[in-house]
């Protein structure tokens, strides 16, 4: 026969796994309403898809207006270095194959750099996977311009789109056949993409 005693540790025993079930739906709310409020403020998509999925999340309480926008600075200045050390590496693959800031053709490495800047900012992120990589035969100075090839996911559906690599071999040795990369879309054109490592 069970006591009094044997009932209310029973009791005590079920609320534990109840309280510890209720912290992570607390938890789960809470993520799903600061990754809705960075969505909001860096990609469109991002926010639609946020809200979508997580319908019942509800406004953004107290304390999670100020980690959202912790986030935020954190993920712009993450970016800006990614930019940054981008930018860096291109100017040393630049320097290790000849080419000096001053060639001719710095206009349009600068234009190709700024053109994936602004795909990275504005368009939606997916992922695509690495078909297979040529040399165009092109060159830029003494850079051999090599055109990679992937399958993006664009909204469930693949969709082959060429890209030309502008900063030599020794970068686009990244991008190995069947290798899955994040990439962002063009907004403005879907062929035109920006590649992640």
């Amino acid at each position: 026969m069970i006591g009094d005693a044997g009932i209310g540790a029973g009791r005590r025993w079920y609320q534990g796994p109840a309280r510890a079930h209720q912290a992570r739906v607390d938890r789960w709310g809470r993520h799903a309403r600061v990754e809705r409020e960075l969505g909001r403020r860096e990609n469109l998509w991002e926010y639609t898809y946020e809200r979508v999925m997580n319908p019942f999340a509800g406004r953004l309480e107290d304390g999670e207006l100020e980690e959202a926008e912790r986030l935020h600075r954190e993920r712009k200045a993450a970016q800006a270095e990614q930019e940054r050390e981008a930018r860096e590496a291109a100017e040393r693959s630049m320097a290790e194959q000849g080419i000096s800031p001053g060639h001719g053709n710095k206009a349009e490495m600068d234009a190709a750099v700024e053109r994936l800047k602004r795909i990275h900012a504005t368009g939606r992120k997916t992922t695509a996977t690495v078909v297979g990589q040529r040399e165009t035969g092109r060159r830029l100075g003494a850079v051999p311009v090599i055109e990679i090839t992937f399958d993006v996911d664009d909204g469930g559906t693949l969709r082959r789109v060429a890209y030309e690599h502008l900063f030599g071999p020794r970068a686009a040795k990244h991008y190995k056949p069947g290798r899955k990369v994040s990439a962002w879309i063009d907004p403005a054109d879907p062929d035109a993409i920006c590649p992640g490592r």
